[in-house]
């Protein structure tokens, strides 16, 4: 039997790669340049992309929203698709 894992937002851009414990996001939010995902602890963390659209931002706050017990993908240079759910 598999022991429950804490769930993980996992970040991704290019060769830079990090994850932190969904239990520690606030809230992701839209930013007229990017994304922002505010963490507790008032740590903030601004994805600046100028050239993201807002299409983007909204499936990545929804599938942040919508899929809250799950791990989450987000790849900030795919556009069309950007967040995937990791299944265990």
């Amino acid at each position: 039997m598999k022991m429950s894992t804490q769930k993980k937002i996992k970040v991704k851009k290019g060769t830079i790669d990090f994850s932190f414990n969904r239990s520690d996001l606030v809230e992701a939010k839209e930013a007229s340049n990017g994304i922002v995902f505010m963490l507790k602890g008032g740590i903030m963390i601004v994805a600046d992309d100028s050239e993201m659209p807002t299409h983007t931002k909204v499936n990545i706050i929804g599938a942040l929203d919508r899929f809250p017990n799950s791990n989450v993908i987000i790849d900030l240079l795919k556009y069309n698709q950007p967040a995937s759910l990791e299944i265990d």
